[in-house]
């Protein structure tokens, strides 16, 4: 496995991967998954589903109940609206900030299948999985599944066993021709396989520098926004509870 910083290579090489995970220019992937949300956005997204549950909960703890300490939450109640307010607003402004970012990436995230590997594009430093690598391919019903040395394993979905079958043959078949005697000598050979291979070419109209790496913006602000709204919001929620408990408690008289 080799990692490979994005943008840390040339850039004619940026616009040949570019235009492959696009499917505009070969080398053309054999197999695409798209990763909508990384790690760090899915569990911000499940605390903060916490966060809307245990903030319910709290809500409706001696709501309208005459004989509850509870019926009208006291004041020493806004640490917790305010603390779980907090946490929610700080999870939701890390999965904006997150999708943002990503989403001035100059390829669409997720694990891509080319005829010389796999290309692990989940992060802008590349992980590479050499064709020549490969220790299994597994056809399913609606799956294919590829083992490489070192342990790394990835599933690609698809539409039928058929195309699962056709799939995982092309794969030993690319294997087998890197690998043996009739596997390309030349760059330019080479090249119509690898998306991340110098062909050789270089498009006089397009800028000579490398792009840049998206920079973080307006993350930090977000980041301190987002739990000051979240509890202050909370806070809110904590007086219109109370204002409703107090309509409850009456019509309950």
């Amino acid at each position: 496995m080799q990692r490979v910083d994005f943008f840390g290579l040339e850039r004619p090489i940026q616009e040949r991967f570019m235009a492959a995970a696009r499917g505009t220019a070969p080398p053309m992937p054999l197999a695409f998954r798209r990763v909508a949300f990384p790690l760090i956005s899915t569990l911000c997204l499940v605390v903060a589903g916490v966060c809307v549950v245990l903030l319910g909960v709290v809500a409706r703890t001696g709501f309208g109940n005459l004989t509850s300490h509870y019926a009208l939450q006291p004041p020493q109640a806004l640490a917790v609206y305010a603390g779980l307010g907090a946490l929610l607003g700080l999870c939701l402004a890390v999965v904006w900030h997150t999708q943002r970012k990503r989403s001035r990436w100059p390829f669409a995230p997720g694990v891509y299948l080319f005829p010389s590997g796999v290309v692990d594009a989940r992060r802008l430093v590349l992980e590479v999985h050499s064709v020549r690598e490969l220790a299994d391919a597994t056809a399913g019903d609606r799956f294919v599944s590829l083992s490489f040395q070192g342990g790394a394993k990835f599933r690609f979905a698809v539409t039928d066993r058929a195309r699962a079958d056709d799939l995982v043959q092309n794969v030993n078949g690319f294997r087998v021709q890197l690998s043996g005697d009739v596997a390309p000598t030349s760059s330019r050979e080479f090249a119509a396989w690898d998306p991340l291979a110098d062909n050789g070419f270089s498009n006089p109209f397009s800028p000579r520098e490398p792009m840049k790496r998206p920079q973080g913006g307006i993350g930090l602000v977000a980041w301190l926004l987002g739990p000051l709204v979240g509890a202050a919001l909370a806070a809110g929620a904590w007086k219109g509870r109370n204002n409703l408990a107090e309509k409850a408690l009456y019509f309950a008289a």
